[in-house]
């Protein structure tokens, strides 16, 4: 094993990917991956509560000449590259993580290409709107409840979908104190639990 891909978060270890032995197959395999990595539409940006960021990285055994030493930090102040036990980091790029959010009703976790399957294939008319860290789409009078970490991440997928160019989707923004008293009661009457709608964050 000569080179190997890692994802880091935060700048520390966070998922393997790959081991290769040829230098030329590497450097194609880390490209192809940033190349299939730029669909991710919707991806990570808490764990936790706190902010986290992620890159791939392309390490070698080998200190070439152009392998990572030093890196800015926030205040774009020069730091040591993080040791990665005896390797060198040779290539370093932001990774896209995707991420994933709970559907009231449905079992599991769902990313944003399953969301965007479901709007793609509904005819009616699907009115979106926020309430907290919740994203409701309201198709005739049936609402799909998404669960996101909080509120920057709801509004993120709510401009996300606008973004799309729906023909189909009408955008109302944070629903109004005034139409949240209507959806409360078409919620409670299909059996969803109104306390849901009354927190603004999932710890994941």
């Amino acid at each position: 094993m000569k080179y190997k891909i890692i994802i880091t978060r935060n700048r520390q270890h966070y998922r393997f990917i790959k081991a290769l032995v040829d230098k030329s197959y590497a450097i194609q395999c880390y490209n192809n991956l940033i190349k299939e990595n730029l669909k991710v539409k919707f991806d990570k940006h808490f764990v936790n509560y706190a902010p986290c960021s992620y890159q791939i990285e392309l390490l070698s055994p080998h200190k070439f000449s152009d392998v990572i030493e030093y890196e800015k930090d926030e205040l774009g102040r020069n730091m040591k590259a993080p040791d990665r036990n005896g390797w060198y980091i040779w290539r370093l790029k932001p990774w896209l993580e995707p991420e994933y959010f709970t559907i009231y009703g449905l079992p599991g976790y769902y990313d944003y290409n399953f969301l965007y399957n479901i709007i793609k294939k509904t005819k009616e008319t699907i009115g979106i709107s926020t309430i907290q860290n919740l994203l409701i789409l309201d198709i005739e009078g049936k609402p799909l409840i998404i669960t996101l970490k909080n509120i920057p991440d709801a509004i993120r997928l709510y401009q996300l979908i606008l973004s799309e160019n729906f023909n189909h989707i009408l955008g109302f923004g944070i629903m109004s104190k005034i139409n949240r008293k209507g959806f409360y009661k078409i919620a409670k009457n299909l059996g969803i639990p109104i306390r849901m709608f009354y927190t603004n964050t999932t710890n994941r």
